[in-house]
Parts: C-alpha cells; structure tokens; sequence
C-alpha cells in the first residue's frame, strides 16, 4: 500500500507462506498462489471472491511502510455472512525482513487455525442435526468435548460416532472419538474404564491410519499413550506432528503435558508458553494448563501451581480436574479454608470421588509427585 515496489516482496512472501502453512493443516481447503494473487493490489469485495473462488472463508490482508516502520493488517472473515472472525495489526520495526516475516506468518497462521475451528463450531451449533456431514459432526463435537463435562463428552461421543459412520475409515471423528475415550476413563464416566481405554488406543491408531499426515491424529495418539502410561511411546508421535507442522499449537500444548509428567519441567513450561503465543484464544488451553500446573507441582513452585489452576478453572469451571488441582495448590500453600471450598466445588462433579481412585489415574511417572498430591487433597478433606 505504500507504493515502494522495493518492499513488494515482502507481502508477496508473506502471503505465500500463509499459503503454504495452512494448506498443510489437515481441515482446511486452500486456495493456491496464483488464484489468490490474482485480487492482489485491488479493491475486492470478500463475499465476491469467496464466490468466485468457491471458499467460505477468507483471509486478506495489507502491508504499508513508512520509513522503517512496517503496519501489517490481517482480517478473517465470513463471507457467507459477511463478519469478521478475527482481525489484527502488527506494527513492527524493519530490520531483519526475515526473521520478521517469519514472526508476522506464525503469529497470523497461529491465530487464523483456532479462529476458524471455533467459527465452524458455531456455524453447526445451530445446524439441522440430521442434516450435519462428517465435518460438521467433528466441529459440533468438539465444541461440546472441550468444555471438559460430563454430559458433552456423552453428546460429544455420539457425533464422533456418527461422522465415522458417515465416512468409514477414521479420518473423520477417529481422533476426537479417542479424547473422548480418553477423559470418559480418566475420569471414571464409563461403565467399563478398561474398555474405554482399549477403545481410545484403537481409535487413536485408527486415525494415525488413515492419514499419516494429519497432525491432530498424531497428537491424539501421544495423548492416549500418555493416558495408557506408555511414556516412553507418548512424545514421538507428538514430535511427529511438531515435524509436520512446527507451529501446530495443539502439539506444543499436548507435549507439554507429556513433558510435565516425566519431571522434564522446563521444557514442558516452555512448550505451553510457546503453544499459548501461537494461538492464544484457543479452546485447547484448559488441556494445556493441566500439563502446566502439573509441572510446576512437580518443581514444588506452589504459588505458581497456584495461578495455574485459578486459570484453568476460569476457563473450565465444569471440569473436575481444574478443581482438584485447585483444592490441592491452596492445601499445599497452607490456604485450608479455601482448599476445603475448592474440594467443596469438586466433589459437586464427582460425589463418590476418593483420594484412592487418584492413585494409578494420573498419568505421571514420578509416583512421589502423585502421593503429595494425594495427601495435599486429604488436607482438603478429600475422604479415602
């Protein structure tokens, strides 16, 4: 936009590593290069080249330069119904045009994958279910699993198993059908816990499967070994979908809680934050925090365990983890009152919960980390 062509490459290789990110992400269709330079340097309106280009969504942006200053806008937009999903601008120094540009294209790629997650989750929240497809069931799905309840991982459950049905074969619903597995044995929702484990490794498998390539498959299939205690198998898969796509958040947040379980403390914090600045509004973060908290609980850094778990129950209050990690930090930092008001809110979740049905559930190697936690919760007056 400021008319010195020098700089014209610089949002021509912007734009062309958008490109090249986001098609490499399992769920989105991707206009290529020469289609989208087509509108380049013109006024368009977004709904005609949605059209035009048979897309539902689009993403344009702006550079202009002004001495050795950069603005970059970026907007995501709707354009079945014309609103904007996210929009963001950058104001930056120009100094080392690459590194630069690399930091403006993970920051927008980080920022539009999330963005557009939560946009079709919201599109098939209000849909006909009968008339729900096998990407609109994974979408509908997942909007109700990460709320981390009970009876949306049961709603959850039955739209995984319905986009499987409707594409046989597991690249629809297979993953996610694992995470439900997943926290339905985790957390004791299930009329055989066994069964459910069984099921979570064979549908992450199945999902691993059918595309090779599909990061979100790889991840889940780290979580479920990790769920499974097989340590040792739970990081390569997730290192799998870091190589695929180095900025996929969902990989850096779930590795985090790998790392925090096998004491690798540090980096396991490092990996949560380097998740969050990828994609800070994502409905994964509750996931994440677990894996955070969990390692500042092993470092014994209690006040930080602490923050953590406010957060986490803040983004999740129906979630019996974020509560008991919660009732367990105030215990600990010596806050009785408020840990027996946390253990209160947790066994509102789980009645019948006992301090002895944590013991072989959390999925950390360091079993001393486990029992002070147990005996942290006991001071709570968790019974068991």
């Amino acid at each position: 936009m400021s008319g010195d062509a020098e700089r014209e490459y610089f949002s021509d290789g912007i734009t062309e590593d958008i490109i090249t990110a986001l098609s490499r992400m399992p769920w989105f269709f991707v206009i290529a290069r020469n289609s989208s330079f087509a509108y380049k340097a013109k006024s368009v309106d977004v709904q005609y080249v949605a059209r035009e280009l048979g897309v539902r969504y689009v993403l344009d942006g702006s550079v202009c330069k002004a001495g050795q200053r950069l603005r970059i806008t970026a907007q995501f937009v709707d354009a079945h119904t014309g609103k904007q999903v996210w929009a963001e601008r950058y104001d930056r120094e120009l100094a080392d045009v690459f590194t630069l540009q690399d930091e403006v294209v993970d920051s927008i790629v980080g920022a539009v994958a999330p963005e557009f997650l939560s946009a079709e989750a919201r599109r098939t929240r209000h849909a006909n279910p009968a008339e729900l497809n096998a990407w609109d069931c994974v979408m509908r799905g997942r909007s109700h699993m990460w709320r981390l309840a009970r009876d949306d991982l049961a709603l959850a459950r039955a739209l995984f198993e319905r986009a499987i049905q409707l594409v046989p074969g597991g690249e629809f619903g297979a993953s996610d059908l694992a995470l439900t597995h997943l926290f339905e044995s985790y957390y004791n929702w299930t009329d055989s816990r066994s069964e459910s484990m069984a099921a979570m490794l064979r549908c992450a498998r199945q999902a691993v499967a059918a595309n090779d390539h599909d990061a979100w498959a790889r991840t889940t299939l780290g979580l479920a070994n990790l769920w499974a205690l097989n340590w040792d198998e739970a990081q390569p898969p997730l290192e799998h979908a870091i190589e695929l796509y180095p900025n996929f958040a969902p990989a850096l947040g779930a590795k985090c809680l790998v790392l925090a379980c096998v004491d690798e403390v540090e980096s396991a914090i490092e990996c949560y934050e380097q998740a969050v600045r990828l994609s800070p509004r994502d409905s994964l973060i509750p996931l994440w925090l677990v894996g955070r908290t969990w390692a500042y609980w092993a470092a014994e850094r209690y006040t930080e365990a602490l923050a953590s778990a406010r957060e986490f129950v803040r983004l999740a209050p129906d979630n019996p983890t974020s509560r008991r990690q919660l009732a367990a930090c105030y215990a600990i930092t010596g806050q009785v009152d408020k840990a027996r008001l946390a253990l209160t809110d947790y066994l509102l979740i789980e009645p019948n919960h006992t301090a002895e049905d944590i013991r072989g559930r959390l999925p950390a190697r360091n079993t001393a980390h486990v029992e002070r936690f147990i005996n942290a919760l006991r001071a709570a007056g968790l019974p068991g």
